[in-house]
This record gives structure tokens, sequence and C-alpha cells, in this order.
């Protein structure tokens, strides 16, 4: 690219688990930290400039390894929810 795309969307696609074939939408940030020792998170960071998309999974930090790339948990997704370290992911880039 000569300039900064208008849009960039990434989208993860569940491989497994109850939401095995589900798409779900990047926000960009992560829905929680691993700063407490239980504490479980997730979210698929991403970033984009001219030329590359990047995108950044949870990993194992402060002796915490609950990071997911998608993460629904009790109260949005069932009783236990849904957690997936493991997905497919797609970058789409839009011009104005």
């Amino acid at each position: 690219f000569s300039d900064y795309p208008a849009k960039c969307r990434v989208l993860t696609k569940a491989v497994d688990q109850a939401n095995a074939g589900y798409i779900f939408e990047g926000i960009g940030a992560p829905t929680g930290s691993d700063t407490l020792a239980y504490h479980h998170y997730g979210g698929l960071v991403f970033a984009y400039n001219t030329s590359v998309v990047r995108m950044w999974a949870p990993d194992k930090n402060n002796e915490n390894n609950h990071g997911y790339i998608e993460f629904v948990w009790d109260g949005w997704g069932g009783p236990d929810g849904e957690k997936n370290s493991q997905a497919s992911n797609n970058a789409e880039i839009g011009r104005a």
C-alpha cells in the first residue's frame, strides 16, 4: 500500500469446542489482564500499517497462562463459557 487503508478487519474462526465454525470479529484489544493468578482473559490484538497486518495472541506472563484468542465466559456463552487457544485468522483491508 502507498497509504494507510481506510479500514482493517481481523476475523477469527473457532476451530474446536462448542463455538467451532463461528467467526468472531477482532476488536484490537484484550478483554482483561493476566495480572491475577487465575484470571481468564482473551482477545486477539492487531495493528496495521501501510504494508503489514500484525496479530498477537495472549501468551503466558506473570505465571498466568489463561489467555485465549477467543474468550466468551459465564453469562455470555453459557454456564461454562468457551475459550479457544487455536483459531483460523484472516485480515480484510479496505480502501476509502
